[in-house]
């Protein structure tokens, strides 16, 4: 039973984090060494580690490799150069390549410790615990490292490998050290994981009392704690402790409150978004009226010098009318402009609640159905049976989740509101990174997920969420009408200068109605959806975002079954 237990269990393990993660002691240090060599002077290596200490690592990336072949001859510049790259490889979970620059560099770096700091997150990452120990314990000879927070993180990540390796005393004992740390510098998030993380240790060593008491501290202080995602992930690990004690009510209370807080966590993140945005616009707003007054005044000024001499009463009635007069054009203009958005935002509007109405009733109401036979099938112990339906239930919770994003993004694009920020991107990773979710659900349908991919090193200059949003509704798309069994393939390649995506499903297909539709408009609008019904806002969306990224869009039925998806996007030459 014990064992089942294990598997079950959520082990929240914090990812290890990089030796910037805030802005510390360390950091400072490294910054004023680095710009007393740069000096200025080198143009490359200044752009480098500005946009380094910048947190942009596309940018920092780019930059550190053009000025490694600047400073061949000098070692000094070239190991920070190699740490730069470095660091930045490692953000960017390109592990390899960060492990090849951070080993070149000399041993009389000033900061190595930081170097085997981060040599030791990359082979935790690659899950090679005794290569990772060995740099740790490297750092911590050093005794080098000024910032707590640095130090705390340190401790967290030797007490996982060992974890990993179950020597679970050497583990406990860098674990309470961390949790420590965190207690004394009252970084309460800090202090919330680390018990999570003494709970789990404790459960595999099947010290379940002494574990169950952690991950009830952890809980208790989460609750008092303002950060939602503490909140949300005590909350579901309490759900699956309970689970796991089959205490099923108790499990179903913790999945509903973690439900809850993942919703809030949702809702905080697009509201903080929207507001933001708004704050924005009145900025300007108000720059804008203040600009327009102060040009009025200089204008109303200088005709009073102009004529003041003659006919001065003359003047200023005439200079009154016509003051006037402008004053009232320019209000009826706005009244105008007023009355397209407002007009426009009613028709959104409307559009909004007929989608919302019709794409969440039925889910809406069959949650309510579920959560009702949930109730009575735990109340008789069909615990199999309550199982299968809450996992319906978030199968359903997770489509609606999705339609609603939809729906965002869409009212977003129809205001001028979703940002537009193109990078040059090595776009296959962004594909298998967000395949990497789907496997999942793929596996839940015995649904075959096959990856092609002929050119590793593509880069598309393209705006990274906006193709993420795109390129999931389609793979959604495509599991959704993929009957069980079936088979999704996913093929790159590079063709006259194009990086080519087809995206090939053995699902029901599309009428050739809908695939007209589809294939010949150019922009999303509430009138072009009026006129499309039956084609879903989730595939309109994605080919409005393929299109603002400056790719084509296709869709053809195959020979056999199913729908092939064309995406092209022009190669970015670097």
């Amino acid at each position: 039973m014990k064992i089942n237990k294990l598997k079950k269990l959520l082990i929240l393990f914090l990812l290890p984090c990089c030796v910037f993660s805030q802005k510390n002691e360390d950091h400072f240090a490294l910054e004023n060494s680095i710009k007393k060599v740069c000096k200025g002077k080198y143009t490359n290596f200044h752009k480098a580690h500005t946009f380094f200490f910048e947190k942009k690592k596309d940018s920092a990336f780019l930059y550190s490799s053009q000025a490694l072949n600047d400073f061949i001859e000098e070692s000094e510049i070239t190991d920070y150069l190699n740490y730069i790259h470095g660091v930045n490889a490692y953000e960017k979970k390109f592990f390899s390549i960060a492990q090849k620059k951070l080993k070149t560099i000399s041993s009389t770096f000033p900061y190595k410790y930081l170097v085997d700091y981060n040599l030791a997150n990359i082979a935790l990452n690659n899950n090679k615990y005794e290569e990772a120990l060995h740099h740790y314990n490297v750092v911590i000879n050093y005794n080098k490292i000024q910032s707590s927070h640095t130090l705390k993180r340190m401790y967290h990540n030797v007490g996982i490998c060992y974890l990993h390796l179950k020597k679970y005393p050497e583990s406990e004992k860098f674990l309470l050290k961390e949790l420590s740390i965190a207690q004394n510098t009252k970084d309460t998030l800090s202090a919330i994981y680390a018990k999570l993380d003494l709970g789990n240790l404790y459960y595999q060593q099947y010290k379940d009392n002494k574990a169950i008491s952690y991950f009830n501290k952890a809980y208790t202080l989460a609750k008092l704690f303002s950060n939602i995602e503490a909140k949300q992930a005590t909350a579901k690990n309490m759900a699956v402790v309970e689970k796991n004690r089959k205490h099923y009510k108790k499990s179903v209370d913790y999945y509903i409150e973690y439900g809850k807080w993942r919703d809030s966590l949702w809702n905080r993140d697009k509201i903080s978004e929207l507001l933001e945005k708004d704050k924005q616009i009145t900025v300007a707003v108000k720059d804008k009226e203040i600009f327009i007054q102060k040009e009025i005044a200089k204008k109303q000024k200088g005709r009073v010098q102009l004529f003041a001499i003659s006919f001065i009463i003359v003047f200023l009635f005439l200079a009154t009318l016509l003051f006037l007069y402008r004053i009232k054009i320019k209000q009826h203009k706005l009244i105008n402009t007023q009355k397209q958005q407002l007009e426009k935002l009613n028709t959104t509007k409307n559009y909004l609640l007929s989608v919302i109405s019709h794409d969440l009733r039925t889910s809406v109401n069959l949650l309510k159905n579920n959560h009702k036979n949930l109730s009575e099938l735990l109340n008789i112990n069909d615990t199999e049976a309550a199982i299968l339906l809450n996992n319906e239930n978030t199968s359903i919770s997770e489509s609606t989740s999705q339609v609603l994003d939809n729906i965002l993004n869409w009212a977003l694009q129809q205001n001028d509101q979703l940002l537009f920020m193109p990078e040059a991107h090595p776009i296959e990773i962004l594909i298998d990174a967000i395949l990497f979710d789907f496997k999942p659900l793929a596996i839940t349908k015995n649904i075959e997920l096959v990856t092609i991919h002929k050119n590793s090193d593509a880069l598309v200059l393209l705006d990274k969420e906006l193709f993420k949003i795109a390129f999931r509704n389609l793979i959604d798309n495509a599991i959704k009408y993929t009957q069980k069994g079936g088979k999704i393939s996913i093929e790159t390649s590079i063709l006259d200068k194009e990086f080519i995506l087809k995206i090939k499903d053995t699902g029901v297909g599309m009428s050739p109605t809908i695939l007209d539709v589809i294939n010949n408009y150019e922009a999303l609008t509430v009138e072009k959806i009026e006129k499309s019904k039956g084609l879903g806002i989730g595939l309109q969306l994605s080919k409005t975002l393929i299109t603002k990224n400056n790719g084509t869009f296709k869709i053809v039925n195959n020979p056999d079954v199913g729908i092939t998806v064309f995406l092209k996007f022009p190669i970015q030459e670097i």
